[in-house]
């Protein structure tokens, strides 16, 4: 019996690492947006929730990432200590702003105030006692409560920085909303006011991004070489 222990005990701490590894909040999010379906922009109505395709346009002047330098639409910065559980992050910051998604003849503006970006790519860096942290990074971490040196102590951090880029292929599931266009295209004889898409997150259900899944991550070195009341939507 107590061989038999000793051999089911690596099994098991095997297996629930590896449970662990698939089931964190992270991955189970985005194997339901994933298997969600799709849904036109071109069909929808007011306070509908659903997952659309689209390609991302920059509404305004594009961002730039902090750590990787690129222009994009959004970014998110995740930061890991090193002897923290490596799905746990210590500290988030991010820049966003509102984009267009195109799809199927039609378009509808992203507004990212209540929304989480799901991307499997993201630019990573790293410092450590031995590769000291650029100087973003220190006002990064000081802001964070991160202590950047000690006596003879410079903790190794981890940096992931997700990146919502211009013309990239991405599923938004939010809220649909109508609301009259500023800038609408001049028809002759067009007599009705008219509207434009958004798209936006609730404050019991976030608007999502989701980036492709098929994206892989991108390093230093790379770099270098679902329905719900509509007014709900709106609060």
């Amino acid at each position: 019996m107590e061989l038999l222990l000793v051999l089911l005990l690596p099994v098991w701490l095997i297996g629930g690492s590896l449970w662990r590894h698939y089931n964190t909040a992270d991955k189970t999010t985005r194997r339901r947006l994933v298997a969600a379906s799709r849904v036109s922009l071109g069909t929808v109505r007011e306070g509908q929730r659903a997952k659309f395709y689209g390609v991302v346009g920059v509404a305004g002047e594009p961002l730039c990432a902090p750590l990787s330098g690129r222009a994009c639409a959004a970014y998110e910065i995740q930061i890991f200590e090193a002897g923290t559980n490596p799905e746990d992050m210590v500290a988030r910051e991010h820049g966003r702003q509102e984009f267009w998604l195109g799809g199927d003849g039609s378009r509808a503006l992203v507004t990212l105030a209540r929304a989480e970006i799901v991307s499997e790519a993201y630019f990573e860096a790293k410092s450590t006692v031995f590769k000291d942290p650029t100087p973003f990074m220190v006002e990064l971490l000081n802001r964070h409560g991160i202590q950047v040196k000690g006596d003879h102590f410079t903790p190794t951090c981890y940096y992931r920085e997700l990146i919502l880029s211009e013309g990239e292929a991405v599923d938004v599931v939010g809220y649909v909303s109508f609301e009259p266009d500023p800038d609408p295209a001049e028809a002759p004889g067009y007599r009705q006011t008219a509207l434009r898409m958004r798209l936006q997150g609730s404050t019991k259900k976030p608007l999502y991004v989701l980036c492709d899944p098929n994206q892989r991550p991108f390093s230093e070195e790379d770099d270098a070489s679902e329905e719900d009341d509509a007014s709900q939507a709106r609060a």
